[in-house]
């Protein structure tokens, strides 16, 4: 039986939802063999009254994905460790089919020391930082793992994330995260289940080429040799620019397509639990989130990525330039709170020659890199500042949490005078909606750019980029995926379709 519409305080436990759910469902407790929570959102509309609200399971049978086994001798190589790789890479093992996943970057362990030296000293590894590297980009975020796509596989991707080490309420709660400390282990644990199954991992290793020969790809060439295979998974991160144009000059379709830029926005994490559950809230509440969108002169602005007291991580993956980031702990204990604003970007913005969008993003970068003074200092701006079109001389009540420090600057040289109004106009209608939102003294740190690919690489029905006969293309880098979990479900749907692929003999 599933029950939906529980509704109970949200300082109330499982055992009291137990309860009200057998007496609604009209069940005997001795009856009960199984006992599920399916899903759970808050609902603070009526701050007197929080509560949460479930839909339950009880006596039902759970259904599992099944995995097809096949025996076979062909192999598979990934390029690219991020969500999407390593999910088909798992969903392969798990059919039997033997996969390599090449990476330029480190494991998770070793990779997180780069990124701390990075955080420190502004010396950063090209191949092995917040963007490359075991994991991809998502490793160093919240751990979000909510989406706005429908799919057979979420269910399977969350319950995955819950088997290797995220909480349990990952599974039904209605925006779950993971938080990036322990994300990095879940990733590691997933890792050791691949190789368990005779999964190859080949680290530190960077993607050069393909092998072509007659027209079929058989291989690829790293700066730690040539490997060979018989069908090869592109599952490249949306920062993988020189991965592109190596393709792109091999014969691989490339695509311009639109994405997002703009600045992290930071409050109190305080002010922003108090404008989401009231003045006086119940500390026990979990740390409050957002999500708000508007329209600007035709254009879409949106918050994104919002980390619920977490940090503004420095980003980037290329010298002398800034890109700046979101992250939170699983803890979500920070002194601040922060999500990116942006503004939909298109070719109407940056041109139609193909990846002039990858052009523009850099040079925003470069420009942010300069106004924050060099040294991978990010340039920040109180909110009225940057609406005054003036530097700021001093912070408020919310200091940047940039952990490479900032400088004061002012962000209206950063952009086109329209991107800037669409910034201006867009945190001052979300103030509307929250108020508070648009405070004098909020910080605005840049510049934010890796938001999604500003490429695509246009692939058939099968998954194959178009033109080859067992080369595919996968996830975020791709342009068919935004987010961790959706990238996750592109790499299942791609190991799903090289499997029917070796069967029928495809290649």
């Amino acid at each position: 039986m599933i029950i939906t519409d529980l509704k109970l305080p949200f300082y109330l436990s499982e055992k009291e939802l137990f309860e009200k759910a057998i007496k609604k469902g009209g069940i005997s407790k001795t009856s009960v063999n199984d006992f599920r929570i399916l899903k759970k959102s808050l609902d603070a509309r009526d701050k007197r009254d929080i509560r949460y609200v479930y839909t339950v399971a009880v006596n039902e049978e759970e259904k599992n994905l099944e995995y097809p086994y096949l025996k076979t001798d062909k192999k598979i190589l990934i390029v690219g460790d991020g969500p999407s790789g390593l999910f088909c890479a798992l969903t392969l093992a798990r059919m039997g089919i033997k996969t390599i996943i090449v990476e330029r970057g480190d494991k998770a362990e070793s990779r997180k020391e780069k990124c701390e030296k990075y955080y420190s000293s502004g010396i950063l590894d090209e191949n092995s930082n917040v963007q490359f590297g075991e994991g991809g980009a998502g490793t160093f975020s919240d751990g979000k793992l909510n989406t706005g796509i429908k799919s057979e596989f979420i269910k399977q991707v969350l319950k995955d994330f819950v088997k290797y080490g995220a909480d349990k309420e990952t599974q039904y709660i209605n925006k779950p995260h993971v938080g990036s400390d322990v994300l990095q282990k879940v990733i590691t644990s997933i890792r050791k289940e691949i190789e368990s199954l005779g999964g190859e991992f080949l680290f530190n290793t960077l993607f050069k080429e393909l092998i072509i020969r007659k027209g079929n790809v058989v291989g690829i060439k790293t700066d730690k040799g040539e490997f060979y295979a018989d069908a090869i998974i592109l599952a490249l991160g949306h920062s993988s620019t020189d991965t592109f144009f190596s393709l792109y000059n091999q014969g691989v379709k490339f695509e311009n397509k639109p994405f997002a830029v703009g600045v992290r926005i930071e409050h109190l994490r305080e002010d922003v639990n108090e404008w989401q559950y009231g003045k006086n809230y119940d500390k026990r509440l979990p740390t409050a989130d957002y999500k708000l969108t508007t329209n600007v002169d035709g254009k879409g602005v949106f918050t994104f990525c919002m980390c619920p007291g977490g940090f503004v991580m420095p980003s980037s993956s290329d010298k002398e330039s800034v890109v700046s980031n979101g992250m939170s702990l699983h803890a979500r204990d920070a002194e601040n709170s922060n999500s990116a604003v942006i503004v939909q970007v298109d070719e109407t913005d940056y041109g139609t020659e193909l990846f002039s969008g990858i052009k523009f993003q850099k040079e925003l970068e470069k420009k942010a890199y300069l106004l924050g003074g060099g040294q991978s200092i990010a340039p920040v701006q109180k909110f009225k500042d940057f609406c005054d079109n003036v530097k700021s001389i001093n912070i408020g009540k919310v200091t940047p949490s940039y952990l490479r420090g900032y400088r004061f600057s002012n962000l209206n040289e950063l952009f086109s005078q329209k991107i800037n109004n669409c910034l201006k106009m867009g945190i001052i209608q979300m103030g509307k909606k929250i108020k508070g939102f648009d405070q004098d003294d909020c910080i605005l740190t840049a510049v934010e750019t890796r938001t999604s690919s500003p490429v695509k690489m246009p692939r058939n029905e099968i998954g194959l980029c178009v033109g080859f006969k067992n080369l595919y293309s996968v996830g975020e880098g791709a342009g068919y995926a935004g987010g961790i979990t959706s990238s996750c479900v592109d790499g299942i749907k791609c190991a799903f379709k090289v499997y029917n692929a070796i069967k029928e003999n495809l290649f």
